[in-house]
């Protein structure tokens, strides 16, 4: 299916006007060598920025300057590979979930690939839910498996039996499975302004963004629809969290949430000012993180991120990296510093560490964002 019903043509009216009205602001594209900002256009084989033509299997992340997170319906279906699709909740029957979307139509999906249902709002992620749930306005939330889902009930197999409840007042559902989610795989990933978030094979039309879906087939984009572009091309390592025995904290208060990554795809985590980023490494000052490096197998590799003061740093934050020991880059931020892009070649070696410490006087909070930090590995 390729079409855009006339609600998602709203929506992307709504960005256009947005766009309109802040022409001063730039779009971000991140390739396997440099970082352009500026306007971005799409023509078939490649994205415009800047007087400059990138094509598509040369870039990294594209991230638009919409002008706000988004826009659309409150209803949704969250996956569990981590899609997100905005989308109106029309039923469910025998496990099998039917809603009716602004990109796509209507459509099932069985509900062993559906990690949650957003009736009316999205569910806090600092706040630990119980999973088998129904979660509402008023009342406490009613345990169970959910029967079906109608227009204007639904029920829940609880404990005292068969329940129906009115589908007014209902928040969200989480469904209950293992606690590994289902894999992503090596998928492209885009973000939309309504705040859906679809994973499949890209390509570039003459006006936008081309996907193939695994379960909604041939999906055609317009580009003033698209938030963020996501790629995972070969010989890209995003940086994450390492695993804890890979962390080290030297500061003297130990603090425990010396590293922890901040996820701005999804609902509940403010993005920056400027819309620049996707993800963040927040690293407080006296901690040291090691990444292992894959075999370089003749590849040179980059290192690429922006290092920005966390909000409301009160010190001065002195950064490093290092590769096997050896020291690749050094830098003290102040406070009030802007953010720094950092793109350095990496020698031969097995590990990276990332060291993130006090420039000066001991003073909470300081620390720094790594936004986006990835390793690029490609051929001469």
């Amino acid at each position: 299916m390729t079409h855009v019903t006339p609600r998602f043509a709203i929506l992307v009216c709504l960005a256009g006007a947005w766009s309109a009205c802040t022409a001063s602001r730039a779009d971000t594209i991140q390739t396997a060598g440099v970082r352009l900002e500026g306007e971005t256009t799409v023509r078939e084989r490649a994205i415009l920025i800047g007087g400059s033509a990138v094509p598509l299997n040369g870039i990294i992340a594209v991230i638009r300057d919409t002008g706000a997170n988004t826009f659309g319906a409150l209803q949704a279906i969250r996956l569990r590979n981590g899609e997100i699709w905005r989308a109106r909740i029309l039923g469910l029957e025998s496990n099998r979930l039917t809603v009716i979307s602004d990109l796509f139509g209507r459509c099932t999906i069985g509900t062993e690939s559906v990690a949650a249902l957003d009736f009316s709002s999205s569910p806090d992620p600092g706040v630990l839910h119980r999973t088998g749930a129904l979660y509402r306005t008023h009342g406490e939330p009613i345990p169970g498996t959910l029967l079906w889902i109608g227009e204007d009930m639904l029920a829940v197999d609880c404990p005292l039996g068969a329940l129906t409840v009115p589908r007014v007042g209902t928040l969200y559902y989480l469904f209950e499975h293992d606690a590994s989610p289902s894999a992503a795989g090596p998928d492209d990933e885009i973000g939309l302004i309504d705040g859906s978030i679809i994973h499949g094979r890209l390509s570039l039309g003459a006006n936008g963004l081309e996907m193939t879906h695994a379960a909604l087939g041939a999906l055609s984009v317009p580009w003033a629809a698209v938030r963020y572009v996501r790629r995972s091309p070969p010989g890209l390592m995003r940086l994450g969290v390492p695993p804890a025995g890979d962390i080290a904290i030297r500061d003297p208060a130990g603090r425990p949430t010396a590293a922890r990554l901040i996820d701005y795809r999804y609902d509940g985590e403010r993005r920056p000012p400027m819309p620049s980023c996707l993800t963040a490494v927040r690293m407080q000052a006296g901690t040291v993180a090691q990444y292992r490096l894959p075999a370089r197998k003749g590849q040179d590799s980059m290192f690429h991120a922006v290092a920005a003061p966390v909000t409301g740093c009160r010190g001065d934050v002195r950064i490093g990296l290092r590769v096997s020991g050896e020291i690749v880059y050094e830098r003290l931020l102040a406070p009030t510093n802007a953010p720094v892009a950092v793109s350095i070649p990496l020698p031969p070696g097995d590990t990276l560490t990332i060291d993130v410490d006090f420039g000066g006087r001991i003073l909470h909070p300081c620390g720094v964002d790594w936004r986006d930090p990835c390793v690029v590995f490609r051929s001469e």
